[in-house]
């Protein structure tokens, strides 16, 4: 009967940081729109836009040369944006929940996930778009596109994990958000949002391709516009980082935030 009760209990624990998850996130999300009037319709038109401005300018004018480059680039976009979002706002997360960190007893934790939660639901606005313009560009459906989600799902471990580094050393260190964004900046340029890597150099080549943005966007690109399975190396890469990110994050999470509440 004790261990009944203690699953029992550990069950309606689950379900009301499930609630709380939700919660704050629809907070979020509102917030995030209240102020726009199209709402969050912005999270679909976003990428639209980006992609429109990156196929003028390397298609019209640069001549990318690349098959079908407007699905190109908003593949990349939106597994960056993910990426992006996920852990800027993961990075904020404890900053930004210190009233309930003080106040309750929620795990820290719930708040990167509700922050990384945040991030996949605007990709999966975004994914509505992106649904179209597949089908529109001609490109056959195939049974390797059931392993985009499991590219996300990978990424959003990953994700999670960076997260939790990020929002212990936000903590300690406020100035981290600014060398943050160029960073981020640095992994735009070096994700092939908008360009073929076929066209660098090898070295450069080689280095790219130990971008975990670059390699979660080439896995999604290969499935959709190729049809055909991604290498097995790809997935080796992609699955290592998650797993790397996710222990490192989990250690740093635990030990960063013992004391955490007196430093906010």
């Amino acid at each position: 009967m004790a261990e009944d009760n203690v699953q029992l209990n550990d069950r309606e624990k689950r379900r009301q940081y499930l609630f709380v998850i939700r919660q704050l996130a629809r907070r979020d999300v509102k917030r995030g729109n209240s102020s726009a009037f199209l709402g969050q319709l912005w999270n679909v038109i976003n990428p639209f836009i980006y992609m429109i401005t990156m196929v003028i300018i390397f298609s019209a004018i640069f001549r990318s040369g690349i098959p079908n480059f407007p699905v190109y680039v908003l593949t990349g976009t939106i597994i960056y944006s993910l990426f992006n979002s996920g852990t800027t706002g993961a990075m904020k997360s404890l900053v930004a929940g210190k009233i309930f960190l003080v106040r309750t007893r929620i795990p820290k934790n719930v708040f990167v996930i509700e922050k990384v939660y945040v991030a996949l639901i605007n990709m999966l606005y975004s994914m509505i778009g992106y649904v179209i313009l597949v089908a529109i560009s001609g490109i056959t459906p195939n049974i390797f596109m059931l392993l985009v989600p499991v590219d996300v799902a990978i990424c959003l471990v990953m994700i999670y994990g960076i997260g939790k580094i990020l929002a212990v050393i936000n903590v300690y260190f406020a100035d981290i958000e600014y060398f943050y964004k160029i960073l981020m900046l640095l992994l735009m340029y070096g994700s092939a949002l908008f360009y073929s890597v076929d066209r660098m150099a090898p070295a450069v080549q080689m280095i790219m391709s130990f971008n975990p943005i670059y390699i979660a966007i080439t896995i999604a690109r290969i499935c959709v516009m190729d049809g055909y399975a991604p290498g097995p190396m790809l997935w080796v890469k992609l699955v290592c980082y998650a797993v790397f990110f996710y222990l490192l994050g989990t250690l740093v999470f635990k030990r960063g935030t013992q004391d955490i509440v007196a430093k906010l």
